[in-house]
């Protein structure tokens, strides 16, 4: 008896480890995550109209998965990454996720230069932006 207590027990541990946490996993294209995250951009943008631009490029992301930005974890489960300005590579949307009790929150999304190996800060790219050109980066 003692033996299949230790069992079961051994087996439930398995089972808890191997189940992802919410705000840890990190989410793949395509994935209900990225779904509820993508949901997270469009809630966002609803309320966010100085944002045109920055909201029709990460809408795209999200949608089209050759754009889609790489995600990691923090430590405290918010989900980060960046969407590059394919006008200049040094230019990115960054994007902070958070995950709340009623879901995901975009809580982060700003356009800022993003090279720290660079001398100064050159002018921000302007003028066009074919969403087409937007292309999956590595942060």
């Amino acid at each position: 008896m003692q033996l299949v207590l230790v069992a079961l027990l051994f087996g439930f541990a398995d089972v808890s480890v191997a189940l992802p946490t919410a705000a840890g996993d990190t989410a793949t294209c395509g994935s209900a995550r990225w779904r509820e995250l993508g949901e997270a951009v469009a809630s966002y943008c609803r309320d966010a109209p100085e944002e045109k631009l920055g909201c029709r490029v990460a809408r795209y992301a999200f949608s089209h998965c050759d754009a889609a930005p790489d995600l990691s974890p923090d430590d405290d489960g918010t989900l980060r990454g960046s969407i590059r300005d394919p006008r200049d590579l040094s230019y990115a949307w960054l994007l902070g996720f958070e995950h709340r009790r009623s879901g995901w929150v975009l809580e982060q999304f700003k356009y800022e230069y993003d090279d720290c190996d660079a001398i100064g800060v050159p002018p921000a790219p302007h003028g066009p932006i074919r969403l087409s050109d937007l292309r999956r980066t590595t942060d």
